[in-house]
């Protein structure tokens, strides 16, 4: 039966888009429950970035979670199989607390998840497709990147210790200068390490200028891969004259200890925060038991209300 697209939600209208363009990408359908295990998300909620969910015993009394997390239910079922890869879309509500009020919605999300032995081209696939997702929502966007070993290569080139690393993060997202001036005299960073820390709120802007800043100052083999990779991205990028919407700032790297390569947003012309957000996260994987690759993204649909047409 024909969808008469009238009829749809800007949110319905959406999704309908982001599944055609997954399906054509070769990513199949992946339908999951809306509850699972608490103790998932309990053990893992670092990942998830979550205090509080929604909770409920079942019939057996174990203690049940609405799924606030996609990409934990599908890892969940995810079994090491040499030279395998895959790919699956999905399109879930979630449930989660909002920021300020602490009121619980539920949320529309719509995504994929590439998982197993994963090569260069099946990530550079995935940044293009989140790129391609955000051209399908509005014309006016931008795809900023990041990557985790670059940011790691340069805190130890700066002789950063761990415990800094957090507050020192939360310093770069906010693009704070003298912030980051204050810890470094704090925790006794000399003015070498502190100059290639601003250097790092500096790097922002078009993919292949920022490229060329990272080549300036990549002091160790961490900091020189992470170069080769968004290399890459922008190589896969430019027969499709993709990169035009892609930038880099290292303002969105949040948590490494599960990201481990390349960390993405996505932006729409209009609205105030990330509408998309993704990246490689084999460290989750590993934490898990698992020694296979991963990278995936998740369009948030709800945002979409609060665009002017």
């Amino acid at each position: 039966m024909e969808i008469d697209e009238k009829l749809l939600t800007r949110e319905e209208k959406a999704d309908l888009k982001l599944r055609r363009l997954f399906e054509q990408a070769g990513f199949r359908r992946y339908a999951m429950s809306r509850f699972e295990p608490y103790d998932l998300y309990v053990e893992n909620k670092d990942f998830v970035g979550l205090d509080r969910i929604i909770t409920f015993s079942d019939i057996g009394g174990k203690l049940m979670a609405l799924k606030p997390d996609v990409t934990m239910s599908i890892l969940r079922r995810v079994s090491d199989v040499p030279g395998s890869l895959m790919k699956v879309y999905y399109n879930e509500n979630v449930y989660r607390a909002r920021p300020g009020d602490g009121a619980f919605r539920e949320i529309m999300q719509s995504g994929v998840e590439c998982i197993g032995d994963l090569g260069p081209s099946d990530i550079y696939d995935v940044i293009l497709l989140a790129v391609r997702a955000l051209d399908a929502l509005h014309q006016d966007n931008v795809l900023t990147l990041s990557h985790s070993l670059f940011v790691a290569g340069l805190l130890n080139l700066a002789g950063v210790p761990a415990a800094m690393e957090n507050k020192l993060l939360h310093l770069v997202r906010d693009k704070n200068a003298d912030g980051i001036k204050k810890l470094c005299r704090g925790f006794g960073i000399n003015e070498q390490g502190c100059a290639l820390l601003l250097q790092l709120i500096g790097i922002y802007g078009p993919l292949e200028e920022s490229i060329i800043k990272m080549s300036a100052i990549q002091g160790n083999a961490m900091m020189r891969d992470a170069v080769k990779d968004l290399a890459g991205v922008n190589a896969a990028l430019l027969p499709f004259g993709a990169q035009q919407h892609v930038r880099v700032d290292f303002s969105i790297m949040n948590n490494m200890q599960y990201y481990d390569g390349i960390v993405f947003k996505g932006y729409l012309n209009g609205l105030p925060g990330g509408v998309l957000s993704g990246g490689q996260y084999s460290g989750m994987l590993q934490k898990m038991g698992h020694s296979m690759g991963a990278i995936g993204f998740a369009v948030y649909l709800n945002e979409l209300e609060y665009l002017n047409d």
